[in-house]
Formats: C-alpha cells, structure tokens, sequence
C-alpha cells in the first residue's frame, strides 16, 4: 500500500532558513512600527512644547513695565500674577515632557532587549538550543558581549566572532552553535544520554588571583550545569 503522506518539497535546512526569513520580516515591520510611533511621539511633544511657547511670547508682549514707586498699580500686580502662572505652568509641561521622554526611552529599551534576545533565540533554536539551555548560551553570550546591537540608533544586531570579527547575528549564531563551546548548551543524543556534549564538571578552583579566561570557564562551567539541570 502506497504512503498517502504529504512529503514538504523543502529540505529541513531549507525549511529552518524560510522561518528565519518570516520571522524577519515580521521582527522588521514591528520595529518599523514602533519607530514610527516613537517619532510621532517626539513630534506631538515639540508641537505642545512651540505652541506654548508662542502663548508665553504673546502674554509677555502684552505686559508693561512695572512702576519704580515699590507700590505698582493693580495691572502691574495683575500681570505680575499671571506672568507667575505661567512660568508655573511651563515649568509643569517641561517636566511632563521629560518624564514622557524617560518612559518612553525605557520602554524602548525594554523593547530593544526582547527583540535581541529574540533574534538570538530564533537562530539558536534551530540548533536544538532551545527552553532552560537557551537561556545558558543566552547569558554566556550576553556575558561576553558577543549578541549585541551595531549602534543605538540602528536595529542591525551583530555577532562578534572568536576572532574579533562582527558579522550578522544570523551569520554568527550558526556558526557559533557548531562550535564546541556551543556543544555544553546542546542536548545529548541518543537513550542513554551520551551525545554530543562533552561531559562537564566542576573547575578546579585555586587560590589567589583568577585570569580572565580561567574566570569565564567557570562561568561557562556553571552555566552547563544550570542547563543540564533544566533538562
């Protein structure tokens, strides 16, 4: 009896880069609509911020200047009143605008973050790095400063090779999951549980003074172990 099951033209290879290419392009499209709401922001705060402007300029143009006798007229006192007012009131909207220029460069703080560790995650997936041990290699490579953002005013993310040399993240990542230093975060194969990882154990500790190497394969040593626990 003939196989009735559909077979995918694409090879697993092939199927794993078109969902990097999808995602891509919806990561794209959101930053592209959150840069948008950004700079609409930013333009509504300067129109608020010319318009009062141009009312202080317009009251200040009307005021007259106070009499030299100590006493001033009731208009003068008047004008003095409403000249304070506003001052108040502009010192108010500056500090709300501040404010609204804080929170919303948190916020897309926050959301440059989770659209990093994102694009880490799509790639790394691929390779099998996935839920607790994902998180591992996640941190290792924050750790190192190896995933990162080309610049703060660009959505570009690149990948800092062992030799120094930035490429893109989707470049690098791939690359870097066939590496063995990689092989820690990636599950074992097979019913018994020997696989491509290499075993790993505690480091040996000495006194004195670590060197910066020494210091990172203690941390890639404890985060092995925090992933193979979360298996």
């Amino acid at each position: 009896m003939a196989d009735d099951t559909p077979t995918s033209p694409f090879t697993e290879e092939q199927t794993n880069s078109l969902r990097q290419l999808v995602s891509s392009i919806v990561n794209s499209s959101i930053r592209a609509r959150d840069v948008q709401a950004d700079k609409k922001r930013a333009e509504d705060r300067e129109a608020i911020k010319s318009d009062f402007a141009k009312m202080l300029d317009e009251k200040l143009a009307a005021f007259t200047p106070a009499t030299d006798d100590g006493k001033g007229s009731k208009r003068d006192r008047k004008e003095d009143v409403e000249f304070a007012t506003l001052k108040r009131q502009f010192a108010e909207m500056q500090a709300r605008a501040e404010e609204s220029d804080r929170r919303a460069a948190a916020e897309r703080a926050k959301n440059r973050d989770i659209t990093l560790r994102k694009a880490a995650e799509e790639v790394l997936e691929s390779a099998g790095i996935t839920g607790t041990r994902f998180k591992a290699a996640y941190a290792l490579l924050q750790q190192e400063g190896r995933i990162r953002y080309a610049a703060d005013d660009t959505d570009d993310i690149v990948f800092t090779e062992s030799t120094g040399t930035e490429v893109d993240h989707r470049t690098g990542l791939s690359g870097w999951a066939k590496s063995e230093e990689a092989k820690l975060f990636i599950p074992p194969s097979g019913t018994q549980g020997s696989g491509s990882r290499p075993k790993t154990g505690q480091p040996q500790v000495k006194n004195g003074p670590v060197t910066p190497q020494e210091r990172n394969d203690r941390i890639k040593a404890a985060l092995a172990d925090w992933a193979e626990r979360g298996t």
